[in-house]
């Protein structure tokens, strides 16, 4: 089994994308895995950002990250980190 990802943090959050960064553990994975609520997004291996968008406004979401290759997958890269989106209206300010 390929070394799991960790620190996966959240970096930026808009009203409908969250960028994630995390630290890449794993020199024999052949991919990366970040899963949600929301679905499964594939991240090239060595990578260690990516922009997950498709977020609906004050909506609270959760991401794990796996590395994978063809041993199986990594225990999650260490504990869900949630976002909650940005309400547009409370993002753009006071009027």
């Amino acid at each position: 089994m390929p070394s799991a990802p960790n620190a996966l943090r959240v970096t930026q959050v808009n009203t409908n994308t969250a960028r994630l960064d995390w630290t890449d553990n794993s020199a024999n994975a052949s991919r990366l895995v970040i899963t949600s609520r929301t679905g499964e997004y594939p991240v090239q291996a060595g990578s260690t950002t990516m922009n997950v968008g498709g977020h609906s406004p004050d909506q609270a979401y959760c991401f794990t990250i796996f590395a994978v290759n063809t041993a199986g997958r990594s225990a999650g890269g260490g504990d869900c980190v949630t976002i909650r989106s940005m309400d547009p209206v409370a993002a753009s300010g006071p009027r």
